[in-house]
């Protein structure tokens, strides 16, 4: 039961790790694609998150194409993610 414990923990943080690493890449993405939009349309809601996203949905149509892809893909990629907690 020893041995067990500290191989369950390693594989517990590498999948934590590989998690973490893919959801920065996607927020590394996002970054890069609606960077100029978010300071031009959304700098009020700075730092906020969550406002800079209804923000960005709300003026989706002044968005820049690179970020509007951003934005469809993400939608696309947590949709599913989204019904499964509701």
């Amino acid at each position: 039961m020893r041995v067990g414990f500290p191989i369950a923990a390693a594989l517990t943080l590498t999948l934590l790790c590989t998690h973490a690493q893919a959801q920065s890449k996607e927020d590394q993405e996002g970054q890069q694609a609606c960077q100029e939009d978010v300071f031009a349309m959304c700098g009020d809601d700075i730092p906020d998150r969550g406002r800079i996203a209804a923000c960005l949905k709300a003026h989706f149509k002044k968005v820049s194409r690179p970020c509007r892809q951003f934005m469809i893909r993400y939608d696309k990629r947590h949709s599913g993610e989204r019904r499964r907690h509701h």
